[in-house]
């Protein structure tokens, strides 16, 4: 009786989550940008991937294919939502804009670094009061950068 009812439902489970992935893949089909594009990549895609394991977990006998299923579950929903934020990351870094208008939250752009980061660092730390440990180290010589397209 109770081997009945764990392949019933490990079946129901494996379908909702055959549900997620599809609904999920549809979604990266459908949706307008790269970024709305990224919420169906790791939320269900990973979300189904874990309910089908999880589905598979329960038809098969414990054993060590059944750990392997949960570890491989839990390496691949580490690595999708990882791979997720790198990407939306990089976007963001690149400078690629969302479709329609987004006030409240402005993409992110990121300025080159400065040579002159480390005096600027070490003016901001003698403006704190908070502060109390002095830098004994040497100031490095600041060379310019050359822009491209700047002539020497």
């Amino acid at each position: 009786m109770l081997e009945v009812i764990l392949q019933g439902l490990g079946m129901l489970i494996l379908c909702v989550g055959a549900f997620f992935a599809f609904s999920g893949s549809v979604g990266i089909l459908r949706l307008p940008d790269f970024f709305t594009r990224l919420h169906p990549a790791g939320m269900s895609d990973g979300t189904g991937l874990m309910l089908v394991v999880l589905g598979a977990c329960l038809l098969l006998e414990p054993g060590l294919i059944t750990l392997k299923l949960v570890l491989l579950g839990v390496f691949a929903l580490l690595t999708g939502a990882t791979a997720c934020h790198a990407l939306a990351r990089a976007a963001a870094l690149s400078n690629l804009k969302p479709l329609g208008k987004i006030e409240a939250y402005p993409v992110a752009t990121v300025e080159p670094a400065k040579p002159s980061m480390a005096k600027a660092k070490t003016s901001s730390a003698k403006k704190s009061t908070t502060m109390k440990r002095k830098t004994t180290a040497k100031k490095k010589p600041t060379t310019t950068r050359k822009k491209p397209g700047e002539k020497a």
